[in-house]
């Protein structure tokens, strides 16, 4: 008879909570302020982040995101089951005679309805993983310009994978790679869509705050993508497989792994979307001071309230979060 597994109900409803909801992506181009400093041209700025902002917002569209805002140094994004849609409805898009894309505003104050998806997280997180990589071939396709660009820098050969290149600045070579921040959550509670003081569609929400602190997250000359559990329980429930990081050929071998590796850190990999997803550490929700709010520590015990909250044992409020690896 096959063994029936159960889980105490907290942890159920908590689960179910996220089976739907909207998630945020808020991306942050890494050597932005490099960039306008070194360049010291308004208008060479501007075209060298257009370029690379077409490229992101390309693949936004792709997966049916509601591209927000372009900060100029990022972006801020939506999904949902309705975002794409919204978004088809509320803008409309022309190009100009020289090739720069416009869209215009048909907002009318009456569209603010949010509508939770069981795939958001899976849009997200697929969407993150395109724009590193397009992020890559955008270096690669463009290294031959860094000369033009960045003069005072690149006086010395370059080479992309030559040992000039390693002896530049780390400001120079984490230029183009991009910091992707992914939290989500449920309509009223977590975010709502809005009209701001200047009657533009905006997002409001505690998840906005989380997925921005994420994007902050660096390493050297690299992209890095950060999400929260609630992210990682809404991909799960609606995925069709994903498997543990363990190789044994031995079938009972193989679950003597997996059950050793329940009881510590461990890593999800999803072969079909190549993504590594592994635990990054703890999110202080409540701690104001942002360089002291993300803690790489797995903690040995949370607490569960009636809320869905997650807490340590000396009551603080905090939420887990995940670094997404490309496979």
């Amino acid at each position: 008879m096959k063994e029936q597994h159960t889980f105490p109900e907290d942890i159920v409803k908590y689960a179910e909570t996220y089976r739907k909801c909207i998630t945020i992506l808020i991306y942050d181009i890494r050597g932005s302020s490099y960039m306008g400093i070194k360049l010291h041209d308004a208008v060479k700025e501007q075209r060298v982040k257009y370029k690379f902002a077409r490229e992101m917002a390309e693949v936004v569209k792709r997966y049916g995101g509601f591209l927000l805002k372009d900060t100029g140094d990022g972006g801020l994004v939506w999904f949902a089951e309705n975002s794409e849609s919204m978004y088809n409805h509320l803008y409309t898009e022309s190009v100009t005679g020289r090739g720069m894309k416009l869209r215009y505003s048909i907002f009318s104050g009456a569209e603010f309805n949010l509508i939770p998806a069981m795939d958001s997280a899976k849009r997200a997180i697929l969407c993150a993983r395109d724009m590193v990589q397009r992020a890559e071939e955008f270096i690669r396709a463009n290294f031959i310009h860094y000369r033009e660009w960045f003069a005072d820098v690149a006086e010395r050969t370059l080479e992309l994978d030559g040992i000039t290149y390693a002896l530049l600045p780390p400001e120079f070579k984490s230029l183009f790679r991009i910091g992707v921040g992914i939290a989500s959550g449920i309509p009223d509670r977590d975010v709502v869509f809005c009209a701001n003081s200047y009657g533009d569609p905006d997002l409001v929400g505690p998840i906005i705050a989380d997925a921005h602190l994420y994007s902050m997250e660096r390493q050297p000359g690299r992209s890095v993508v950060i999400c929260d559990l609630p992210t990682l329980v809404n991909f799960v429930l609606n995925i069709e497989n994903f498997e543990y990081v363990v190789e044994k050929e031995d079938f009972e071998e193989y679950l003597k792994a997996v059950q050793s590796i329940l009881q510590k850190e461990h890593m999800y990999r999803f072969s079909d979307q190549k993504v590594l997803m592994k635990p990054k550490g703890i999110h202080f929700l409540e701690e104001l001071n942002k360089i002291n709010a993300l803690v790489e520590t797995r903690p040995d015990e949370l607490l569960l309230d009636k809320d869905g909250n997650l807490f340590t044992p000396d009551k603080k409020k905090v939420k887990l979060i995940y670094e997404i690896l490309n496979l």
